[in-house]
């Protein structure tokens, strides 16, 4: 699947288009040959989000991967100090609200003295984007869309002709549509 994902991103980038890849923070995307392929042919920048910081029920450690550090920046925000995580964030056991207790994971040893994590009764909660971190995400790309449009125009100047922008089929909120190469 990752080699999938790294040639769809790869024509992305070659047409200079953005993305944004959201991976877990257990994710180990990034040693697949296909990725590091990709980060050698093309400048991929990523970042460190919490989700909890954006209203998820637990703090959710992210990565964030982008072609355009554009996206990126402006995604970061620190978890929120009215929020009572669990004391060892990265096992996730626990999440305190301040009305009640949530299971995400729990974690035990077994009789041979290997740890085993599994799901807790509350885990399913927790695998869905916070509607802020969607919310976050449109204003990023809607408030760099001209600055994106504009370098994706320039890099693919004299790669193709463009559609008239006088012809109203033929454009979006004023921008030409870009075709496919």
């Amino acid at each position: 699947m990752v080699a999938r994902v790294c040639l769809v991103l790869s024509i992305t980038c070659s047409l200079h288009l953005p993305f944004i890849l959201e991976q877990p923070s257990s994710s180990l995307m990034e040693l697949h040959p296909a990725f590091r392929w990709l980060s050698k042919q093309f400048k991929i920048y990523r970042i460190f989000v919490w989700l909890g910081a954006y209203g998820g029920g637990s703090p959710k450690g992210t990565w964030l991967y982008s072609n355009y550090k554009e996206l990126l920046s402006p995604l970061y925000l620190p978890l929120p100090k009215d929020k009572v995580w669990d004391a060892e964030m990265s096992t996730k056991i626990l999440v305190l609200t301040k009305r009640h207790q949530k299971t995400i994971c729990i974690m035990s040893v077994n009789s041979d003295g290997t740890l085993s994590v599994s799901g807790g009764k509350d885990l399913k909660t927790s695998q869905h984007y916070p509607i802020l971190f969607g919310r976050t995400v449109a204003e990023v790309v809607m408030q760099n869309h001209e600055s994106i449009y504009n370098n994706v125009y320039k890099r693919r100047r004299g790669l193709q002709s463009y559609p008239s922008t006088k012809n109203p089929s033929t454009t979006f909120n004023g921008y030409p549509v870009l075709d496919v190469l």
